[in-house]
């Protein structure tokens, strides 16, 4: 059985902007695949009576064409070398087919055929409507004559149409070149090319082919999208024995194996084909066959298809090279800024979120929004995380959600990192196996498949190819956290009332009653529809023996009645929802400045239930299912005690969550151990930069599916389940996220502003899934076809030169980290959980190269647009990345100008590694460790010691530091413990390099100066973004203790204009670093932290731990200390295990691990 393509358009509007197509596992039995209730209009355009010529240059070529004949008036023309242009209009849908007499002639002898076995077979009423009259075929017509018969043509074509049981037979429909994909996935009104086409085999198979044999050729539909192909299969069966009958008068009914009307068509959808930056083609007929040949080029191979005539291959050529200049098509092909696979895109609503509460929190409203289709992909992912808390019931836990929406429907596509065991546990495939086994519309793949030393770095949330969220949240234990960064969370006899932060919180106007909301959407189970990946027979033996026992009898009437309200409630759950009283909103006494920090804590009302459209009472689902899901029921009772449940209660260096053990299980004594606070950031973006991160997603995706399916044996069962996960398609934003944006996601609409966004990632062969077996082919055609068609194809030749040692790779972020850092122009701000970066040139190398010094700190080294606009540099140095230098550059040329500039960097105080610092668990630890040292402290290629060449006072520039917090536990013990800072992409070279690790951006930029306000930095008026502004000062703010109301009062009043100028002395020296320093005094007198000033060794480590801490030994005094600490911010101390080598212990296993794991 194959994977078959059903497309159920609606009105015009629906069709032409649908975001997904809706795959069954059954063939597709809808016999029309045009728009319904919408008439076909033909008008013959054109034509030219001659030889039959597409894609002259000009009417003056044409007429110097040796294969056009100019005939003087009167005379008689030719008729077999006529051609027509013919209109058709659909609805919205105009397109244009070129057609020569021959073609028709054709055309209608096999037309007049199959009329006649429509006839024959009497079923069909319209079968005997008039049909208007083909036009005589005479060898030689008069000139006066061909207008009239070019009127007969569109007459009889009209009336073929006009008659629904011929217009959709396959004949018709290779004739108006329409096809199930016609009206779908495109915008409003653009139908391209479509043809029947014979498709080359893989050159996997065959290097070289140019025989015509059926046996190697495979016919295909071939479809031009605006910015990619399908091509598909048709497959309809022929009429059995069994399906032939006699009438009443003993007539036996003719059986055919043409499809008369389409009821048996399916169509598979083979293969998408991506235009990207490596896009080209060429036409050209083989002299040795004769085949008339379109082949097309991009990252992936090739793809080589024969035409059926010279004329239907000049058709293609010239719709490609007309097409490939317009927008939609020529933001992928043409070079993108910082060599990105797609362009900066303005007008993009975006929010930014701090912390996992507030992102999970909208993550988890967007996917209960989901109409068509959901997109994730991880780099780990805990199906049993809580998205929106404090917890209730099941209702928002992650898989409960998607299981939900998969049941009304919605096909959701996950993308989990297949992990190498050695270095992490996540048990994927055990995830994998509990995802798809809740429902067949959720489709997990996990890759790479042969790769061990690189990951996907890749944390992306898509709802319907319309609202995109991604940042470096994943959804999985340990990072839902809130901007008061709790240590501890021990279970409570009674229920959780709320997360006592005491933080100014988010007030809902919406009132629910129980009843209206526990049932929300709920649809009907279909028990053939699941997918038993992972359950035995005797699971499925027992669901069998459930369904037919009395009780399950019994309650058929009663699920019944809850189906039949489902429709009603679910309409009025959604006119609540569009309802201006029914938005969330903040409290009009909330700050709006702090809004990037807020979350939905939600009023303890007993009659309050979440507001969920996808929540699915479990009454209605399977037996088997039900049973699986009842294991974790214990979850939310859990989580009524607390608020981070089970393993989600972690501490990163004593211990990670354990996929054997279950969700529930403390890892640690709570008690007593704090858990790790996460400090992350994510986003949220919806429009066609939406379009572009998903187009990212359907890039692998496909790729995957594709490489598994030719590596499973032709004709295996193996192949055939492959099949069955449907392939995607890009899309562009639909409907209701185009009208609502962001409103129903967000807390509040002022979260939100609109910005220009540009996506931004690092891939190569490996994470695209591009075969070496195409790349030495593809790369030596691909350059010839490029070089030879260059006024073809809108491809830099930039392009080939940076990536020449590999076709697919991009380090667009890379790219994007040193434009940005070499075009500051008062201060840079970066969080990372690792900064790994080397200086790689010197003054005296650039001064060598022929390089002046005002060029290079001015970024002048090189015009070619993807350069780095840093000096070439020879060093032989184990890091590559140059995040670095261009700090170092930038910071020396704003000491030459005599200009303040200020750099914040903020790093955890140790990397989030299993292990204790100073023993023999910690290498890790110290391996990290040393490289961010190498970086920054120490050493020719650190950042400090060269500024210290050139500039005093490096210290002046340059702020490193970290973050820590303490709590207090309900015995009255107090306990500190860092708080580990994250990010997306990491600045080392696995990240960075593109051909590493694989990463997923953005970078935001205002739209116009328009949208820039007024401000001033160190007393100079300066332009800035409100919204980078605000939402800077919140994560300033947070780290300062500044934020309105934070969980512990502090007696010190700090102004909070001083957050309008991150450059101003004050700020910086007094207020940022005074901070830092103070605070790390005084966590090191009361608790012994771990780092510290001065802890040179690992020996004076072991001593520092054997100490007793104040809090211990006089906790009045260290009480009163306690109060001077102002917020979370402490330094990143420079001489931490300054002492010590940090190489790998001689015959240890991190000793055979290659130095570039590392970096």
């Amino acid at each position: 059985m194959m994977s078959e393509v059903a497309v159920y358009p609606g009105s015009p509007d629906e069709a032409g902007l649908s975001s997904s197509l809706k795959y069954e596992r059954s063939r597709y039995n809808n016999a029309s695949v045009f728009l319904p209730n919408t008439p076909i209009t033909i008008n013959i355009v054109h034509s030219c009576e001659s030889q039959f010529v597409v894609g002259a240059e000009s009417v003056e070529e044409a007429k110097n064409d040796s294969l056009v004949r100019k005939l003087p008036n009167g005379s008689l023309v030719l008729s077999n070398q006529s051609w027509y242009e013919i209109r058709i209009k659909h609805g919205d849908f105009e397109w244009s087919i070129h057609r020569s007499i021959v073609d028709l002639k054709s055309f209608h002898a096999s037309f007049m055929l199959q009329r006649a076995l429509i006839s024959l077979s009497g079923k069909r009423k319209d079968s005997r409507r008039k049909i208007s009259p083909f036009p005589p075929m005479l060898e030689f017509v008069s000139e006066q004559k061909l207008c009239d018969r070019r009127v007969m043509l569109e007459k009889y074509i009209q009336s073929i149409v006009d008659i629904q049981e011929y217009r959709d037979t396959d004949l018709v429909l290779r004739f108006l070149e329409v096809s199930p994909l016609s009206f779908v996935n495109c915008s409003k009104g653009l139908k391209l090319k479509e043809d029947c086409v014979h498709k080359l085999p893989s050159y996997n198979y065959f290097n070289k082919c140019y025989c015509t044999s059926t046996l190697c050729l495979q016919k295909r539909w071939l479809i031009l999208k605006d910015s990619y192909f399908v091509y598909m299969k048709q497959r309809g069966d022929k009429v059995k024995a069994k399906d032939i009958d006699k009438s009443e008068k003993g007539r036996l009914r003719l059986a055919f194996s043409l499809e008369l009307s389409g009821k048996n068509r399916s169509w598979r959808l083979c293969n998408i084909f991506l235009m990207d930056q490596n896009f080209a083609f060429k036409t050209r007929t083989v002299e040795q066959s004769g085949q008339c040949q379109l082949k097309l080029y991009n990252s992936l191979g090739e793809l080589v298809v024969i035409c059926q005539s010279e004329s239907r291959m000049n058709d293609w050529n010239n719709i490609l090279s007309s097409h490939i200049y317009q927008d939609g098509t020529r933001d992928f092909i043409q070079y993108n800024r910082f060599g990105s696979f797609a362009p900066p895109r303005s007008d993009t609503q975006i929010c930014m979120f701090i912390d996992g509460a507030c992102y999970m929190e909208a993550v988890a409203k967007a996917i209960a929004q989901a109409q068509n289709e959901i997109f994730i992909t991880d780099w780990c992912m805990h199906p049993a995380v809580f998205l929106r808390r404090p917890v209730r019931d099941n209702t928002w836990r992650l898989d409960m959600l998607l299981h939900a929406k998969a049941k009304q429907g919605v096909k959701i596509y996950i993308m989990l990192y297949k992990e190498s065991e050695f270095a992490v546990k996540f048990r994927s495939i055990k995830v994998k196996r509990w995802l798809r086994s809740l429902h067949s519309n959720i489709h997990v793949y996990r890759s790479p498949r042969s790769t061990r030393l690189w990951s996907h770095h890749e944390k992306m949330v898509a709802i319907d190819q319309s609202v995109v969220f991604l940042g470096g949240i994943d959804l999985c234990f340990g990072r839902w956290d809130t901007n008061d960064h709790r240590l501890q969370d021990v279970h409570k006899v009674a229920k959780v009332q709320e997360i006592n932060t005491e933080l100014r919180r988010i007030r809902s106007l919406r009132k629910r009653s129980r009843n209206a909301s526990r049932t929300l959407g709920r649809t009907s189970f279909d028990f053939g529809d699941i997918e038993m990946h992972d359950i035995g027979s005797d699971s499925e033996q027992m669901s069998s023996n459930c369904d037919n026992t009395p009780k399950s009898r019994r309650r058929k009437l009663t699920d019944a009645i809850h189906r039949a309200g489902d429709a009603m409630r679910s309409l009025m759950y959604q006119m609540a929802l569009d309802r201006k009283e029914s938005q969330q909103v903040l409290d009009d006494q909330v700050n709006p400045a702090y809004c990037e920090s807020e979350w939905g804590n939600y009023e303890n009302d007993s009659n309050f239930i979440y507001d969920n459209p996808g929540y699915v009472d479990d009454v209605t689902t399977d037996v088997v299912i039900r049973k699986k899901l009842a294991a974790l029921e214990n979850l939310s009772q859990a989580g009524k005690r607390c608020t981070w449940v089970g393993q989600d209660y972690v501490n990163w260096s004593l211990v990670e969550p354990l996929a054997k053990e279950h969700p529930a299980v403390d890892l640690v004594d709570r008690t007593c151990v704090p858990r790790m606070p996460w400090h992350d950031v994510g986003c949220v973006i919806e429009g066609t930069a939406a379009c572009d991160i998903s187009r990212h997603f359907i890039q692998r995706w496909n790729q995957i599916r594709a490489r598994k399916i030719k590596s499973a044996p032709r004709g295996s069962a193996k192949r055939i389940i492959q099949r069955l996960v449907p392939g995607l398609l890009p899309s562009h934003p639909c409907s209701p996220w185009t009208e609502t944006k962001l409103s129903t996601v967000l807390v509040d609409p002022r979260q939100s502003t609109t910005c220009t966004v540009q996506a931004l990632r690092s891939v190569a062969n490996w994470s695209l899934g591009i075969q070496s077996a195409h790349k030495k082919g593809f790369r030596e055609s691909f350059r010839q076809i490029f070089h030879q068609n260059l006024h073809t194809v809108t491809i830099k030749d930039v392009n080939l030169d940076e990536n020449k040692h590999q076709i697919g790779l991009e380090k667009s972020v890379l790219s994007a980290y040193l434009n940005t850092i070499q075009e500051a122009e008062h201060f840079i701000y970066i969080e990372n959980q690792y900064f790994v970066s080397y200086i790689l040139g010197s003054l005296e190398e650039y001064e060598e190269a022929g390089f002046s010094i005002e060029d290079v700190l001015e970024g002048k080294c090189s015009d070619k647009p993807t350069s780095d606009h840093l000096p070439p540099s020879h060093s032989s140095g184990l890091v590559k990345n140059r995040i670095c230098e261009a700090i170092y550059l930038r910071i020396l040329r704003a000491y030459n100008e005599g200009r303040s500039f200020r750099v914040y960097i903020m790093l955890p105080s140790l990397t989030a590694f299993k292990g204790e610092v100073g023993t023999s668990s910690g290498t890790y630890i110290h391996i990290i460790l040393k490289y961010i040292r190498q970086s920054l402290f120490v050493g020719e290629y650190a950042l400090i010691p060269r500024l210290k060449q050139v500039i005093p006072n490096p210290e002046d520039y340059v702020s490193i530091c970290s973050l820590r917090t303490y709590d207090e536990w309900p015995d009255g013990s107090i306990k500190s413990e860092l708080i580990y800072v994250h990010r997306s992409a990491n600045i080392n070279d696995r990240s960075m390099l593109g051909f590493r690790d694989s990463e997923l951006d953005i970078i935001i930029e205002s739209n116009s100066d328009s949208d820039l306000i007024d401000g001033k930095f160190n007393g100079v008026n300066v332009k800035i973004h409100p919204f980078v502004q605000r939402f800077r000062r919140s994560l300033m703010a947070e780290f300062l203790g500044m934020l309105p109301k934070v969980s512990r009062e502090s007696k010190h009043s700090i102004h909070h204009d001083l957050l309008d100028d991150p450059v101003a002395d004050e700020f910086f020296h007094n207020l940022w670093n005074g901070t830092a320093v103070s605070n790390g005094e005084l966590f090191g007198k009361i608790f012994n932290c771990i780092p510290a000033a001065g802890l040179l060794t690992f020996r004076q480590c072991v001593e520092r731990r054997n100490e007793i801490p104040l809090i211990r030994s006089d906790r009045e005094k260290a009480l009163e200390l306690l109060k001077e600490i102002k917020g979370y911010l402490v330094p990143f101390y420079a001489d931490f295990l300054a002492n010590e080598s940090l190489e790998c212990p001689v015959g240890s296993i991190e000793r055979m691990i290659p130095e570039v794991i590392w970096t």
